[in-house]
């Protein structure tokens, strides 16, 4: 537990990747849902999207 006492910054730049990969994950699996969910194929949804 000293590692955590030493390094306070070290942890919250891996908690601060860990939130963005989730996130960034968390979007590609809700666009990737919608596209189907639509029955339309990615390349049409973005470029409908405009």
């Amino acid at each position: 537990m000293l590692v955590d006492q030493r390094q306070p910054k070290a942890d919250r730049t891996v908690w601060v990747v860990v939130l963005v990969a989730v996130l960034t994950i968390g979007m590609v699996v809700a666009a990737i849902m919608v596209a189907l969910t639509l029955g339309t194929d990615l390349p049409a949804l973005g470029m409908s999207s405009s």
